[in-house]
């Protein structure tokens, strides 16, 4: 039987939320070879990817006080800062993983 699994990677793992709009490259690629062991080691795993903002999602959410209860304007501000490859199309793809993207709104 396949197995489903959500790994969420937090924000706070894969940037540097002391420094506005930085990736953790290092720890990505880590995390990326860590993901393809797994999946090769599990030939039945599937697996969701998901990843938090970051440094990228907290510099919007500071400037509009989301934390404050107050919507954001434009509400795509958060979403828009995030760099969708740097994760999905640039790391993931290094090691062999060809992930497919796909964006709540």
């Amino acid at each position: 039987m396949k197995e489903l699994v959500l790994l969420k990677l937090g924000g706070s793992l894969i940037t540097d939320k002391t420094r506005p709009y930085t990736p953790l490259l290092e720890v990505m690629d880590d995390l990326s070879q860590q993901i393809v062991t797994a999946l090769r080691s599990q030939p039945d795993l599937r697996l969701v990817l998901g990843h938090g903002a970051g440094s990228f999602g907290h510099v919007a959410a500071s400037e509009y006080k989301t934390r404050d209860g107050y919507p954001v304007h434009p509400l795509s501000s958060t979403e828009d800062a995030i760099p969708p490859k740097t994760i999905t199309g640039r790391v993931l793809p290094r090691s062999g993983i060809r992930p497919l993207r796909s964006t709540a709104t």
